[in-house]
């Protein structure tokens, strides 16, 4: 079936009025926001205070104060236990020396744990090695070097200190008792004796019997002998005491032969975690406190650990060695560096 859609026979209706319109504004608040009309509440009054001095000590706190100046170093370098500087006169030293040499064996050999003996043996092989004919022991203290050297190397020894006192316990060592007339010894044993040890043995080609050691009264910055006088020169625990340290080297080069040995044996300071720390603890405060308590002296054992951490150690010595004009300068680093084993050779003639 043919057809068309019916048509609207008129126009669309249209709105004979414009779209309605508000005709008033949108309702606006007649009044402002509320204000607080108050500032915030504040404290009307200030905070309470004591109405009278808070109470003080009349006194300072008391401290001991050794021990809080011991315990102020255990990580410092250098102690402040000593004066600044130290005072190393020749006549402060051997008055020191003097009045703790009886007990300075003692003390020496249980402050280390014996470990000083072992140190001193290491000494002694290396310069034995070298077959010297004499040998000049610097700072011989109470002599034990002087008398393992002379027991190890049959050398002829000549041993100086500066210290009267350390240097007749030195010979008490090696000195036998005189019989008296009715057959009693009349002088006390020597530590030797005591120990039940014997003098050094006797040196071959010399009649059977002991030639003792030389110990003499002398300063190592002015040794009173010729120059090459000696195959080889030792100090243990002696160089830091020098007053004049280029002075003292350059005296015991001047007394070696061309190609002559020296060897130093000298404390030092650990550097490594954790012998460090525990070794300082020690050092600076158990042993000053042990040291005053056996040997009676105030400074002596305070000495020691200020001595120590002032002295050049390692490369530095080694330097002075080369500068006092020693060749083949080496160290030896002994009980996780607690110690130093130096050496140094004077050249031979070209």
């Amino acid at each position: 079936m043919n057809w068309l859609a019916p048509e609207i026979p008129f126009p669309a209706p249209e709105i004979p009025f414009p779209a309605p319109e508000i005709p008033f504004p949108a309702p606006e608040i007649p009044f402002p926001a509320p204000e607080i009309l108050f500032p915030a509440p504040e404290i009307l009054f200030p905070a309470p205070e004591i109405p009278f001095p808070v109470p003080e000590i009349p006194f300072p706190a008391p401290e001991i104060p050794f021990i809080s100046r011991q315990l102020s170093v255990l990580f410092t370098h250098p102690s402040p236990l000593m004066p600044q500087p130290l005072d190393k006169s020749p006549a402060r030293i051997a008055a020191m020396f003097d009045h703790i040499a009886p007990h300075y064996d003692f003390l020496n050999h249980f402050l280390s744990l014996n470990m000083d003996k072992r140190w001193r043996k290491k000494l002694v092989r290396k310069v034995a090695q070298r077959q010297p004919a004499t040998i000049l022991d610097v700072a011989t203290g109470t002599g034990d070097l002087a008398i393992m050297l002379l027991r190890q190397t049959r050398a002829a020894i000549t041993a100086v200190d500066i210290s009267e006192g350390m240097l007749e316990i030195a010979r008490r060592k090696t000195t036998p008792p005189q019989p008296s007339p009715s057959g009693r010894e009349t002088s006390p044993p020597t530590p030797l004796q005591r120990r039940g040890e014997t003098a050094p043995p006797p040196l071959e080609g010399d009649g059977g019997r002991c030639l003792p050691i030389n110990w003499l009264p002398a300063s190592a910055e002015a040794l009173p002998f010729p120059a090459g006088a000696f195959d080889a020169v030792t100090v243990a625990f002696g160089v830091r005491n020098f007053e004049n340290l280029d002075k003292g080297l350059q005296e015991m080069y001047r007394v070696l032969k061309p190609g002559g040995f020296a060897a130093i044996l000298e404390f030092a300071s650990p550097a490594r975690f954790p012998v460090k720390p525990l070794f300082r603890f020690y050092f600076h405060f158990a042993l000053p406190l042990i040291g005053r308590l056996f040997s009676g002296h105030r400074t002596a054992y305070r000495y020691l650990p200020a001595s120590v951490n002032r002295f050049p150690q390692r490369n530095e010595f080694l330097q002075l060695l080369q500068q006092a004009g020693f060749k083949d300068a080496h160290c030896q680093s002994l009980s996780c560096g607690i110690a130093m084993l130096y050496s140094g050779t004077r050249a031979k003639k070209s």
